[in-house]
């Protein structure tokens, strides 16, 4: 919250502050030099919506306009775009939208002189998609029936927040509409990554043993690179007392020592990296002691806890992220689950194989599943990370005009990992504030 209200205090001071750029003695630099400083200082406009596309006009420097254009169902930016404008006026006026440094923000050589309200017709070609879209300018109002808005353009209520599109665009603020969705179903586990077993060694001595030097085999690194059949470690055999009498007899008697062992080489048994690795010279070490493992980074599994035994005939994959990793999401596939409890954990232990890694997965690192039950329909599916809270009810922002914004409780049902269904609050077509909707509820 702290940040939210921080990062908007920052913008109101530059929308109370920058002025539209003029040169050193107030010339014009023209279109092209029309940007962030601009955008920020404009307030609320008159705003048309079409199939495709939104847009805002707003008063710009003397003789010109603003035209804010974006996409009706994100809310982003749309830059590289035809607009020809049509006014209906005494006498009619036509022309095009220039475009600005700011992406979506494009300039008009024509301004509202008030008086009667007017008509504008905007036609939009872009990314091979033509819109039409009707603006409707009000006429000039008495001085006593001017709305109370703030000279940032900002409005706020109990119920809603107008917001320039300007400060929309600073904000980078995206929506999506709430619609009826097939969504998988699932249950959070508790998980780590494991190396796959086909590709996971322990290496350990065959017999208690002092770790010898040889400049031919010199000791290994951890995350060294290793062939099948390489020499991993030196061992000189370390006899009991007994076997040493044994064979100091054997010796006396001119005959060759049985069971004599000689130095043993230690090889690597599959191709792979080493990790943990404890080869030191000198060290005296027994069959228990693990000198190094070798894995290979790309193949990984995961394996989690699940208590409730009824869904284990239900999962069949799933997904795996770990807090490590923001915003990054593992395909899981079902590999085993185990016949029985563990004792340690009273759960059932599941592995899945990771379908692709890229190196990120770290064998250990622990990870949240989002194991699959089923795909289920969502009557009413938003994005769960468009969900807050306000003293412990949920809570939407809704975008309900281009530049304005109302906060609505939710009742949420069942949830998949990005997915949440909402019972009440929200229609199918509801524009949901996915992305600053944070900075919105500083401002309520």
């Amino acid at each position: 919250m702290r940040l939210g209200l921080s990062l908007l205090w920052m913008v109101m001071c530059l929308l109370l502050r920058v002025q539209p750029g003029l040169a050193h003695g107030g010339e014009d630099h023209g279109a092209a030099g029309a940007g962030m400083g601009e955008m920020l200082s404009a307030g609320l406009g008159s705003a048309a919506t079409g199939d495709r596309f939104e847009v805002v006009l707003t008063d710009g420097e003397e003789g010109f306009s603003r035209l804010y254009l974006a996409d009706i169902g994100s809310g982003a930016p749309v830059a590289g775009a035809e607009i020809t404008v049509e006014a209906a006026g005494t006498p009619p006026w036509t022309g095009k939208g220039e475009a600005t440094r700011a992406a979506g923000v494009y300039r008009l050589a024509w301004t509202h002189r008030g008086g009667d309200p007017l008509d504008l017709t905007l036609t939009v070609e872009a990314a091979g998609v033509t819109d039409l879209l009707l603006l409707q300018l009000a006429g000039t109002a008495p001085a006593s029936a001017t709305p109370s808005v703030a000279a940032n353009g900002r409005k706020s209520s109990a119920t809603g927040v107008a917001l320039p599109k300007a400060s929309q665009f600073l904000l980078d603020l995206r929506t999506v509409p709430a619609a009826s969705r097939e969504v998988a179903e699932t249950v959070r586990l508790v998980g780590r990554v494991i190396p796959d077993p086909a590709t996971h060694a322990r290496i350990h001595p065959p017999f208690p043993s002092r770790v010898g030097y040889d400049p031919d085999f010199p000791p290994p690194w951890s995350g060294q690179r290793v062939k099948r059949g390489q020499t991993l470690a030196v061992l000189d055999p370390i006899l009991s007392a007994t076997e040493k009498a044994g064979q100091r007899l054997a010796l006396f008697k001119g005959e060759r020592p049985e069971g004599a062992v000689g130095r043993e080489l230690i090889l690597a048994p599959i191709d792979g990296r080493l990790t943990d690795v404890h080869i030191v010279p000198g060290e005296v070490v027994t069959e228990g002691t693990v000198l190094a493992e070798i894995i290979d980074p790309a193949r990984m599994w995961v394996e989690a806890v699940l208590h409730d035994i009824s869904l284990a005939d239900r999962i069949s994959g799933g997904t795996a992220s770990s807090r490590q990793l923001p915003g990054q999401r593992f395909p899981l596939r079902l590999v085993g689950v185990s016949p029985k409890i563990a004792a340690e954990n009273q759960g059932l232990h599941l592995q899945f194989a990771v379908k692709s890694t890229d190196g990120q997965l770290k064998a250990g690192m622990p990870v949240d599943v989002y194991a699959e039950t089923g795909m289920f329909p969502f009557g009413t599916a938003i994005p769960r990370g468009a969900v807050l809270e306000q003293g412990g009810i949920p809570l939407v922002w809704v975008k309900t005009a281009p530049e304005r914004f109302e906060g609505r409780p939710v009742r949420p049902g069942r949830r998949g990992m990005e997915w949440v269904e909402i019972l009440e609050g929200l229609q199918p077509g509801d524009k949901v504030v996915v992305q600053g909707h944070n900075q919105l509820h500083a401002v309520r």
